[in-house]
């Protein structure tokens, strides 16, 4: 390693690399005492840690064999790992749920396994393959690796630009969700979703969205405030959204009440009523969205939030109507439409359930 990539011995001693090597390092002060190859394994990290580039990492990081990392525990060069050759790590242990998704949850099965061609069996010392240096920051980004993101971040990582086009060409398969990657969500005329603070946010990562807004990421000029907070509220990502909205406080919000009601994220639309968003954004679009996928919970939330259902001339009662969808229709009787229009629109579509509940709302079948 020569002296460009080498960072004083100070920063490399206050790596915290967590599990084994943490527990030598305490309990065993002279590297002597230990025996040559664990002595060996921890001088690696030391010289991993003392990278100053990210080419500088992909190439320490070759050095280590799945059975030295699965020996060394470390959650740090897991991360590390993962992020620059999208091969998945261990799911770790806690409560899992849309609003607070596993790290790794952006990464499909590992494509290929490196084999003995002469028994089929993986070579437990096979060198890691690095996917892309230059696309660890986001795929850190993607998979909640809060912990690689920082150490990216103190060796040359950007998180100031958008990713985009250098995510495609790590390839699709290595990806569960590609939304982000194929298209541009929410505004086809921007072009900053993969920007590392976006995609944080749309795989539901609170602890990157933190650490990316700690260390700057306000100022990237790409970053588009509601855009971000649109893609939480659309995957439902709860944990992310209060984290925006504590950090950014009030800004304009357009749009995200639609996206999470349309996507039926009853804690969502929860959490976004809470914080006061209009409901009857956008034309009442939430309703309409909400109504439009059928999802009776967030309906049930917008009324009882005081939705005004006039304001489309309760289209969406009707659009149910015409639908076939008896039990929306039934919750949004209350909104006070007119039943004898509706009950001309479910004899035309032949929707004899629907016709009997308007009917039992007083609608004149004569």
């Amino acid at each position: 390693m020569n002296a460009d990539d080498a960072k004083d011995a100070g920063s490399v001693a206050e790596t915290a690399w967590g599990g084994l090597a943490d527990t030598l390092r305490q309990n065993c002060t002279d590297l002597a005492s230990i025996d040559a190859s664990t002595a060996g394994l921890l001088q690696r990290l030391d010289q991993l840690a003392a990278c100053t580039t990210l080419d500088a990492i992909a190439s320490a990081l070759r050095v280590f064999t799945k059975a030295e990392r699965d020996y060394l525990m470390s959650p740090l060069l897991d991360e590390i790992y993962s992020g620059m050759t999208c091969e998945p790590i261990p799911v770790p242990p806690g409560k899992h749920t849309r609003a607070r998704p596993p790290k790794g949850n952006a990464l499909a099965c590992p494509v290929q396994t490196i084999a003995n061609v002469n028994t089929g069996h993986a070579l437990e010392d096979a060198s890691p393959v690095v996917i892309s240096p230059t696309c660890a920051i986001p795929i850190a980004c993607m998979n909640g690796y809060d912990l690689a993101l920082a150490f990216f971040f103190d060796r040359g990582g950007v998180i100031n630009e958008s990713y985009q086009s250098r995510l495609r060409a790590v390839g699709h398969q290595h990806f569960t969700d590609l939304a982000p990657l194929i298209q541009i969500p929410f505004a086809l005329d921007y072009d900053g979703n993969c920007t590392p603070l976006f995609l944080s946010s749309y795989y539901g990562h609170a602890p990157c969205v933190e650490w990316l807004l700690r260390n700057g990421v306000d100022g990237d000029p790409h970053v588009n405030r509601n855009l971000v907070l649109l893609a939480a509220a659309k995957e439902g990502r709860d944990e992310v959204i209060e984290v925006l909205l504590n950090h950014w406080g009030d800004f304009k919000k357009v749009g995200a009440l639609r996206c999470a009601a349309g996507a039926g994220r009853v804690s969502t639309v929860k959490l976004l009523i809470a914080a006061r968003l209009d409901v009857n954004e956008e034309g009442g679009l939430p309703l309409f969205m909400a109504v439009q996928n059928n999802h009776l919970d967030v309906v049930q939330m917008l009324l009882d939030s005081g939705v005004d259902a006039a304001l489309n001339d309760f289209q969406e009662f009707y659009d149910a109507v015409r639908a076939g969808r008896a039990a929306m229709v039934r919750l949004l009787l209350r909104i006070g439409p007119n039943v004898g229009r509706a009950l001309q629109y479910a004899a035309q579509y032949g929707h004899v359930d629907v016709a009997e509940i308007l009917i039992e709302a007083g609608a004149d079948h004569q």
